[in-house]
């Protein structure tokens, strides 16, 4: 079997470099690291607009708070503040009132944002509000400068986890399924069929092909803008998984079709939908449901935690176990997929 795996991956390697795959992976590789270094600013911002008001009896009530917030932000009503809300998502809203005689903050949301962005609206204000409750509380601070420094993001460094996520893994739902239909047009897989070798054999040799290449080039990505660090094997791992998870989709795509340009909607679609994500990744405050169910949102942030760590361990094993058994279920599809395409024809 390894024998014939071997010799079906070495005519892949032979395919990539015959038909500019491999080239053109490196060349997208290396201009990202060239935008990352040389072009994309280092510094800008992503938070949120954070428009409010005060209301003239809580100008008193509220001093200690508004008077730290961005002055551009500060509106003269709710009115205005839901009209500068309407045509920026990226925004939240604050009103500082006196409602039955007692402080009152009325928070203005875009109905998408998750709990830690509503947290941290609200725990300012309870800070201001319960002088008690912060006399209770001690806190002990460590300053560990090497963790403070990976975590200093900046926004071209910001970037990466989008770079390592969609270039490496996600160009190779494309590059894979223009090989499976190369082989089609060639009758590869039929005369294929009729050797003693598995069709699972013929389609992992294409996984472990857009693998290596994606590895290749997430490789040259990290070590020329952050470099390779202690986590630099764990990034590759969470690479891998992305990477054969895409490949795996690709193939059941392709399966239902039997050229390129008969499948080039669907593959531009399942495209679309695994890049969506990266909203939610420029907008913090912007993670509706139908984005959080998205497979690549998880791995985004997850390849995130390995490149600027802060801990969250849970999060990285969890998604791999996923991840990994959505691509051996995906995997199990194809193969029955073409299977079921080699008996009908």
């Amino acid at each position: 079997m390894f024998k014939r795996l071997g010799a079906l991956f070495q005519k892949d390697l032979a395919l990539g470099i015959r038909n500019y795959y491999i080239a053109i992976m490196l060349f997208t590789a290396v201009l990202l690291v060239l935008l990352v270094r040389f072009v994309i600013p280092e510094e800008t911002s992503i938070k949120p607009t954070v428009y409010y008001a005060v209301e003239s009896e809580a100008e008193r009530a509220f001093a200690g708070m508004y008077e730290l917030m961005d002055q551009k932000g500060r509106m003269e009503s709710r009115e205005e503040i839901v009209r500068s809300m309407e045509g920026n998502i990226n925004s939240l809203g604050m009103v500082f009132k006196i409602k039955d005689r007692k402080p009152t903050v009325e928070y203005i949301l875009q109905g998408h944002e998750n709990e830690k962005i509503k947290n941290l609206l609200v725990l300012p204000v309870q800070a201001l509000f319960n002088p008690a409750r912060q006399d209770d509380l001690q806190i002990e601070t460590i300053r560990l400068k090497a963790v403070t420094e990976e975590n200093d993001q900046t926004f071209n460094m910001m970037l990466l986890p989008l770079l390592v996520l969609f270039e490496p893994a996600l160009l190779g739902l494309m590059l894979l399924a223009t090989m499976i239909f190369m082989e089609k047009e060639e009758k590869t897989i039929q005369a294929y069929a009729v050797t003693p070798g598995q069709l699972a054999e013929f389609l992992v040799s294409k996984v472990c092909f857009i693998l290596l290449m994606s590895l290749i080039s997430a490789s040259i990505i990290v070590a020329f803008t952050v470099g390779i660090g202690s986590n630099f094997i764990l990034l590759l791992l969470v690479v891998g998984i992305s990477s054969i998870f895409s490949s795996t989709l690709a193939l059941v795509i392709a399966s239902f079709f039997d050229n390129l340009s008969k499948a080039m909607m669907w593959l531009m679609f399942a495209t679309i939908v695994l890049t969506v994500p990266m909203i939610s990744y420029f907008m913090p405050g912007f993670a509706p449901v139908w984005i959080r169910i998205m497979p690549t949102y998880p791995l985004l942030f997850v390849i995130q935690e390995v490149l600027f760590p802060t801990g969250n361990n849970d999060m990285i094993v969890s998604t791999l176990v996923l991840f990994s058994i959505l691509s051996g279920v995906l995997f199990g599809i194809s193969v029955l997929r073409y299977r079921g395409n080699l008996m009908k024809a």
